[in-house]
């Protein structure tokens, strides 16, 4: 008897085939290694659970990735991937931090306005807010960098009572464009001197225009923190339900994707399934779409989105009614 309600409450807590089939994919789990996973964080009551605002904040960006809520909650336990994880696109790779990492901390407590996260941190600048929704009302969060999270935890040590800061990673393509020189540019070295404006063009810094560059240069390319920007997409992105889920975009933004075409690229296979864009020949060409990304916010998704495999390159961005300089994701990877 004991024996039989034993088997039937096992049957019942078996995950679903999509659960187990979802972390088979994402941490390159066995069929069984995958179930007794998921089992085993089901059966933990002694975790701390995923909150509502945390999961609100990343959703939509994660489920694009093939994650559920569960899934993610076992990445963020398990931190570090070990050997024998499955590094797929969707992954976030913690073992290799950047010096652009960034991370999302919760405006609670001790640290309950970014006025004070600035004063804490001794930031130069107000750091940038982020809104989480969920059924229990709205949750601020701030971006900062490793640094920053650095200094607010050797403060946080300091209070008391103990204070727990919450802290969520993200992990997003670089974007480090020149503002004197063309670099990065898909297909072309563009660290050669005659990709670079004189001394004193540079001495404008950030007050470089795009006509100061049209004098020196071959052509006008997209400025650092130009926004609205054309983006070029050849992937998933080039999905438009995929796009709407990766924007969070209502109905009514229902993404217009422009057949475009970018020179100096190629498409190769990273994984074995991934569409991955590389450095080509002036000759080569890319077809896909074209995309204007309005806001640093929604670009800054698609930067998530991307994760640390891909860097934000500079390109010539080709439609039928007009060419116009934009930006695409070009893979940093190895193949």
């Amino acid at each position: 008897m004991a024996s039989n309600v034993a088997e039937e409450a096992d049957e019942e807590s078996k995950p679903s085939e999509e659960s187990i089939s979802r972390w088979q994919m994402l941490f390159g789990y066995s069929h069984l290694e995958a179930i007794e996973q998921i089992k085993t964080q089901n059966r933990d009551y002694t975790r701390q659970p995923l909150s509502d605002d945390h999961w609100n904040l990343v959703r939509s960006t994660m489920e694009a990735k093939g994650f559920d809520r569960g899934a993610y909650e076992h990445w963020l336990k398990l931190g570090r991937p070990s050997n024998g994880l499955h590094q797929g696109k969707g992954d976030i790779d913690a073992s290799s931090p950047l010096s652009d990492d960034l991370f999302l901390v919760k405006l609670e407590g001790y640290l309950s306005t970014p006025q004070r996260l600035q004063e804490v941190a001794k930031l130069t600048e107000k750091p940038h807010t982020d809104v989480g929704i969920s059924d229990h009302g709205d949750t601020l969060f701030c971006r900062i960098d490793r640094n920053v999270r650095r200094s607010v935890e050797k403060w946080a040590v300091m209070q008391t009572p103990k204070f727990n800061p919450a802290f969520i990673p993200v992990n997003l393509a670089k974007k480090d464009l020149s503002p004197d020189s063309l670099y990065p540019t898909l297909g072309l070295d563009s660290t050669l001197p005659q990709y670079r404006v004189s001394a004193s063009i540079r001495k404008l810094g950030a007050n470089v225009s795009q006509s100061a560059f049209s004098r020196e240069l071959p052509f006008c390319p997209v400025l650092p923190d130009e926004c609205p920007v054309w983006y070029f997409f050849y992937g998933t992105l080039a999905e438009p339900d995929r796009l709407t889920s990766v924007l969070s975009l209502s109905e009514a933004e229902y993404p217009v994707l422009v057949p475009a075409l970018v020179s100096g690229g190629l498409i190769k296979s990273w994984q074995g399934k991934y569409r991955a864009l590389v450095d080509g020949l002036e000759s080569d060409a890319v077809h896909g779409s074209a995309y204007k990304v309005t806001s640093e916010d929604r670009e800054m998704a698609l930067r998530i989105y991307e994760t640390k495999h891909y860097e934000v390159v500079r390109c010539t961005i080709v439609m039928a009614s007009q060419t116009v300089q934009g930006l695409t994701f070009r893979f940093t990877g190895p193949l």
